[in-house]
């Protein structure tokens, strides 16, 4: 099923821990630095989709921030969700 541009959408998502010691250090030094992080390695894992698919990273820290692709994703679905309704 088309998503967006008649390409399909593919998601991909993390919820990194902010707060697991691995992460301290640099979660510290900037906010949603954690989650950054993570939506850019989803982007680049998987850079090969963007062709043929509409891809997306969905990363939410544990914290409850949501990234910008998370939020672009749910605001879309939320559009689509109600212009399917039948009132």
């Amino acid at each position: 099923m088309p998503w967006k541009c008649g390409r399909a959408l593919v998601w991909d998502a993390a919820c990194p821990d902010t707060y697991a010691p691995s992460h301290l250090a640099l979660a510290a030094k900037e906010a949603g630095v954690v989650a950054n992080q993570a939506e850019c390695r989803k982007t680049e894992k998987h850079v090969h989709l963007s062709a043929s698919h509409h891809f997306v990273p969905f990363a939410i820290k544990t914290s409850g921030v949501f990234r910008p692709g998370a939020l672009s994703l749910l605001e879309d679905i939320g559009m689509q969700t109600n212009q399917s309704r039948d009132w």
